[in-house]
């Protein structure tokens, strides 16, 4: 009643009153140490009265942080204006963020957000085993893990949004997340944007377009990593291509440090990738196959990746049903939980 009372106050030429960050589902990347810095921004009316933000968990508990928004940025109109604070917030969630205006009486909620969280988000690239080509489509696994397409975030349920190719399959992303989850005990995220088919040097800065319709694979990875912000790492699962059409060990490995360091010049920070061994096509020479693996070993060896799961021993019953390169449900379980197991000997302490 209160709260309808205010806004009945304002002139109706007012804009809404909304939080444009943090957004619904979004985790935010944790810091290594102590509480995370949240940007919160808020869209009001130029002339609102003081704002201040609270942050309590979803299911109940104390207010885990608080603080007033300053203007930030008003309208040239003056109708509107943003309004902006940074709060210390713990790793975990999810949490909820109300927004509040001074009323006559105290206190007023004007906006929120239902739930954010503060945990570990990961940017997922390569071909289709990365992306949503598995021969069964998995639920979400639990409620704290989160998908972004580059705009939106979402329960990672699949197929996860956002891939480059428009894969709808299923994926390893739900099974990882969840068992990421149960390690950590905090929010994860996975912003997928792998191709079907591509090898490495499509990947490249200066490659084509593989859709004419779209950028290049590498605008399409770096968009997403720069509207997430802070990331953990790059999970890059990809090589089958390049086995299969003879790439060399010396040429993977001189394509993926230019990928590397185009990726760092253009964000203007160093990444970590985590890197797996990728290169099983059925039917492919074995000496094809060796040379990718030994290509993403050295990659571990002269540290210009982590190493990640080995996946291609995941065959038989593992695979999918019909194309035999893709994984049947069985397999994205299998996978995932590879992906979880390496994430979390190398992060364990992140």
């Amino acid at each position: 009643m209160l709260s309808a009372l205010l806004l009945a106050l304002l002139p109706l030429s007012d804009p809404p009153i909304s939080v444009v960050s943090p957004k619904e589902n979004q985790v935010v990347q944790r810091a290594d140490e102590g509480p995370t810095p949240v940007r919160v921004e808020v869209s009001a009316p130029s002339g609102i009265g003081r704002l201040t933000a609270s942050v309590r968990p979803v299911r109940g508990g104390a207010e885990v942080a608080a603080g007033e928004l300053s203007k930030a940025i008003a309208s040239a109109a003056g109708s509107s204006a943003r309004f902006e604070t940074t709060l210390q917030v713990p790793a975990g969630g999810w949490y909820r963020l109300a927004i509040q205006v001074d009323g006559i009486a105290g206190p007023v909620e004007v906006a929120r957000v239902e739930r954010f969280g503060v945990g570990e988000v990961f940017l997922v690239a390569g071909q289709s085993n990365s992306a949503n080509s598995g021969e069964v489509r998995l639920e979400s696994r639990d409620e704290r893990v989160a998908a972004f397409d580059g705009k939106s975030w979402s329960l990672a349920a699949d197929p996860l949004p956002g891939v480059q190719d428009r894969s709808d399959g299923g994926s390893p992303w739900p099974v990882c997340g969840a068992e990421l989850v149960r390690a950590w005990n905090v929010p994860v995220a996975f912003a997928s944007v792998g191709y079907g088919g591509s090898s490495i040097a499509e990947w490249q800065k200066d490659a084509a377009a593989k859709d004419r319709s779209q950028k290049n694979l590498y605008a399409g990875l770096l968009e997403r990593a720069q509207a997430i912000g802070r990331f953990r790492a790059i999970l890059w699962h990809q090589g089958e291509s390049d086995a299969n059409g003879g790439t060399s060990t010396p040429e993977y490995v001189a394509r993926f440090q230019a990928l590397r360091a185009a990726l760092q010049k253009d964000l203007g920070a160093p990444v970590a990738w985590v890197v797996a061994q990728a290169s099983f096509v059925p039917g492919c020479p074995q000496p094809k196959m060796d040379a990718v693996r030994a290509a993403q070993a050295r990659l571990w060896s002269e540290k210009l990746a982590l190493q990640g799961p080995d996946t291609d021993d995941l065959q038989g019953a593992l695979r999918h049903s019909v194309d035999r390169i893709h994984f049947s449900q069985a397999g994205l379980e299998a996978h995932g939980k590879r992906w979880a197991e390496r994430l979390v000997a190398l992060f364990q302490k992140p």
